[in-house]
């Protein structure tokens, strides 16, 4: 019975139902071989690409040489105490206008005066001497034209005129000696005499007092190092920037070319100099190999002053009315499915430049279709941001490529 039952079961027929759900089936099987056509053939079909170009035009290009500094006066000098002793007045202090032989600073000169008046006393002393001894001289001559006539009359012995010309010979010699004290006193006066005038310390030159570094009541110990009293520049309108080139680019530097720099207290503005002067002596730190060179500044309006960090610009080189690019274009390199589809010949690399070393550009043509082709140029001078080129097939006017959008980047 059960097994009639199932039998029965077995040949009914089936519910509707299941033949609407295959249609949902094949349906979305359909759609999605569709979504699959279109997804192969968008990635069959290479996108166009935007690419960004600038203009070829003509302007001044300027090649120059960066370099850091620090302004200085053209003269300074640093003025010293060659005396010992205590500072008992000082007549001049920052920013002063000072001129030649003015006194900055007095030391006490007592000290300096006793001695003075010492060796002029010893100075009197010889020359008493040097008269004494004159007129032991006579006397001693005397006695000889004496001894001589005794001797001619057979008066006195040979022996005694001998004696006698001996002392006359002596009276000269301390003559001699006593003159040469005098000339070793007068030395003496003139150095003591020299040592009173340097405790008054004076100006060697017209300038401006940069920097004043000692105090009334300060004692100065003048030994093997000279004291610094005063620092003084001749003049702050004319002044000098030192800088150091680095070795790589001393090569171009020149003296006589033309420079700008800025510095920190006035942002924005430029100065300019000349190059005037490069050392030959290399200054090694860090492993970084510098040559120090002097620009001339004129600082008519005062606005610099010593010690400011300058940051300096040197025009090596220049040309005018020169067709020149992007240093990008020289670096642009169209993607890689574009570049096999354009060019024909020799392998390039990601650069854009020949493997035989021959820089390009490349040429926006326009549509449609949009395309790019390629343009060998010599390339001429750089400031670092555009570059001067040469090429026939280029003119005014014409658009070189500089990048292409990201989306078309491969």
């Amino acid at each position: 019975m059960e097994q009639n039952d199932l039998m029965k079961q077995i040949g009914k027929p089936r519910p509707r139902g299941w033949r609407r759900v295959l249609r949902f089936v094949l349906l979305g099987l359909v759609v999605a071989g569709i979504g699959v056509g279109v997804f192969l053939q968008m990635r069959s079909t290479p996108a166009v690409p935007t690419y960004v170009t600038a203009p070829l035009a003509r302007g001044d290009l300027a090649a120059t040489i960066s370099a850091t500094g620090a302004l200085r006066g053209q003269d300074t000098v640093a003025v010293g105490a060659e005396t010992s002793g205590r500072v008992s007045a000082v007549h001049a202090d920052f920013n002063d206008i000072v001129h030649v032989d003015q006194v900055l600073v007095e030391i006490d000169p007592a000290q300096y005066q006793a001695s003075l008046r010492q060796s002029e006393a010893q100075l009197l002393a010889a020359r008493a001497e040097v008269k004494s001894r004159e007129a032991s001289v006579i006397e001693a001559r005397q006695a000889v034209e004496r001894t001589r006539g005794m001797t001619a009359d057979g008066l006195t012995s040979r022996q005694a005129l001998e004696t006698a010309e001996a002392a006359a010979r002596r009276a000269d010699a301390a003559v001699s000696a006593a003159r040469a004290q005098v000339a070793v006193a007068q030395a003496d006066v003139s150095s003591r005499r020299t040592a009173l005038e340097k405790t008054q310390i004076r100006s060697p030159l017209d300038g401006v007092v940069l920097s004043r570094e000692v105090e009334p009541g300060q004692t100065l110990a003048a030994g093997m190092t000279t004291p610094v009293v005063f620092r003084i520049a001749r003049d702050l309108r004319q002044m000098e920037v030192t800088i150091a080139i680095d070795e790589a680019d001393v090569g171009r530097a020149k003296v006589g070319q033309k420079s700008t720099f800025t510095v920190d207290a006035w942002p924005g503005r430029k100065f300019p100099g000349v190059l005037h002067d490069i050392h030959n002596v290399a200054v090694t730190k860090d492993n970084v190999v510098t040559y120090e060179a002097l620009l001339r500044v004129s600082n008519d309006d005062l606005l610099l002053r010593p010690g400011m960090t300058a940051t300096v610009t040197i025009q090596t080189e220049s040309r005018t009315g020169v067709l020149r690019v992007p240093n990008a274009a020289l670096r642009f390199a169209p993607p890689s499915n574009q570049r096999r589809s354009m060019l024909d010949g020799p392998p390039h690399d990601k650069s854009g430049i020949e493997h035989d070393g021959k820089p390009r550009v490349w040429r926006l043509i326009a549509g449609p279709p949009q395309s790019i082709e390629p343009i060998e140029v010599v390339a001429g001078l750089t400031d670092g941001e555009q570059t001067e080129i040469t090429a026939p097939q280029l003119a005014e006017g014409d658009l070189i490529v500089t990048d292409v959008s990201a989306e078309a980047k491969p």
